[in-house]
């Protein structure tokens, strides 16, 4: 698991925040251990940018050339060490030329985690885009995300 977030300065509420997010870690990681998965997963925090080219730069190439990540995903179900990386690259660079995110029908708490806004309904998602978009802005559907295969070595 790969976490990322912006550096933030000292307050009460960041102090409150980062007290949330410590939290919500331990519990995913009681949680690991309560169902016997804990030694399966690595949690790590990158929290000095979210920039995906300084990701890029200073991340990448060391979770992709670690041996035990190799290992793993040449002979268990594991993902390469690289996986997280390359999810982060293709959200964000989504989200350079989107001007809003609305989520319809999403957990409320998980959707305004991710930095979007919460829709109950896809009207009144369409609302809230309106300042954005216009009364006469348009839908696309993605039947499936872009697929995409790699010769790793």
């Amino acid at each position: 698991v790969l976490l990322f977030s912006k550096g933030i300065s000292v307050s009460k509420s960041s102090v409150n925040a980062v007290a949330r997010t410590t939290a919500a870690l331990l519990a995913m990681a009681r949680d690991l251990i309560d169902l016997g998965e804990g030694e399966r997963f690595e949690i790590f925090v990158l929290s000095d940018t979210t920039d995906p080219i300084e990701i890029e730069q200073r991340y990448e190439k060391s979770f992709a050339e670690d041996e035990w990540y190799r290992h793993l995903y040449r002979t268990s179900y594991a993902y390469h060490g690289v996986h997280p990386f390359y999810m982060w690259y293709w959200g964000s660079h989504a989200m350079a030329h989107l001007g809003r995110v609305i989520i319809v029908g999403g957990d409320v708490r998980a959707v305004r985690r991710l930095g979007f806004q919460p829709a109950s309904t896809l009207a009144d998602a369409l609302e809230m885009a309106s300042d954005v978009v216009g009364r006469d802005g348009t839908i696309t559907h993605l039947h499936n995300p872009p697929i995409l295969m790699a010769d790793v070595t």
